[in-house]
């Protein structure tokens, strides 16, 4: 199973923590396991708002989106 907790996503047997998979995270929010080859997929809130995928090994292997994310535009009504 992993878990977020912090900055960092944990890999948990049994409820005990193994070791850390990926550091340094920036405001971790949701993340997910595609089951057919175990990439892992981090959602980041805080700054980054960005989608991060690592490989089963949790190495990075690729960053969704823009750093920040997409601008805030307030609609005027005139």
């Amino acid at each position: 199973m992993l878990v977020i907790s912090g900055d960092k996503v944990l890999r948990v047997s049994v409820m005990v923590v193994i070791q850390p998979d990926q550091r340094g995270l920036n405001s971790p929010y949701r993340l997910d396991v595609d089951r057919t080859n175990g990439d892992i997929f981090v959602v980041e809130h805080g700054n980054s708002q960005q989608i991060k995928k690592f490989n089963s090994s949790g190495a990075l292997v690729e960053t969704y989106g823009a750093f920040g994310g997409r601008p805030l535009w307030i609609a005027q009504s005139s």
